[in-house]
């Protein structure tokens, strides 16, 4: 994390403090109370792309979060 004065830490996106917020995935083809089992925000481009009818980017290391999803 880095810091924007001594005393004030800030949080880039995908640094540690971002990376402990859980994702809560809803809208249209997500399968309400889904239980999410060790999903991050990594997963969320992998997760989207069949939504979309889309392959995930090649450079993608998320995983799919099969359970949340309606139509995969």
């Amino acid at each position: 994390m880095g810091r924007v004065r001594d005393d004030v830490p800030s949080a880039a996106p995908g640094g540690p403090a971002e990376a402990q917020v859980p994702p809560v995935p809803s809208g249209a083809g997500i399968r309400a109370g889904a239980p999410l089992c060790d999903a991050g925000l990594v997963d969320v481009a992998a997760t989207i792309s069949p939504l979309l009818g889309a392959q995930p980017p090649s450079t993608s290391v998320g995983n799919v979060m099969r359970g949340v999803i309606e139509r995969h």
